[in-house]
């Protein structure tokens, strides 16, 4: 069985650690085609993760033959358009929350999903498995901090280390 090709669409922060992940650490998938609005750093992502094709627009490697799922990564604003265009050519999609920008738009592409009878589609929630998370939604299921009103977590981007190899790959892009 050959490779699953996958399309990164966003090669930003999250977009580069995803490519990465995929490239190392994936076995059986194999980064196809990246882009982004930033055409040097898609060239620098896809280069450092096995020479993936650089796509003039995100259409593109969605509607691309060789590709055969797609990772969105791409500014919120465009996560409907882009799932909305993948669910349409057939492909799987693993889109960044949020799915869309408003409810509606979210529920658009709930709805599209539906209408083909197949699930081609997940939402990264990244946090449901960090520990801190984990560890709020057993206090409130177990009743240890009595009954729950609202829950309101606050995330902070930690620094990477110089050397980490996605600070390396933004920094020399």
């Amino acid at each position: 069985m050959s490779d699953i090709a996958i399309g990164v669409i966003g090669t930003g922060g999250m977009g580069t650690r995803h490519t990465i992940n995929l490239h190392n650490h994936v076995v059986g998938a194999c980064v196809a085609g990246v882009y982004d609005l930033d055409t040097l750093r898609a060239a620098k992502v896809g280069a450092d993760c096995g020479g993936a094709q650089v796509f003039a627009n995100p259409h593109a490697l969605i509607t691309d033959d060789k590709i055969d799922a797609i990772l969105i990564a791409s500014p919120d604003h465009t996560h409907a358009e882009l799932a909305l265009a993948c669910l349409q050519a057939g492909k799987p999609v693993l889109c960044e929350k949020p799915l869309g920008v408003t409810s509606r738009e979210a529920q658009r592409v709930i709805e599209a999903e539906q209408a083909l009878g197949k699930t081609l589609l997940s939402l990264g929630f990244m946090r449901r498995f960090d520990p801190q998370h984990a560890g709020v939604k057993q206090a409130i299921t177990s009743g240890q901090i009595g009954r729950a009103m609202l829950f309101k977590g606050y995330s902070r981007e930690m620094e990477m280390p110089s050397n980490h190899p996605v600070q390396t790959l933004l920094t020399n892009s």
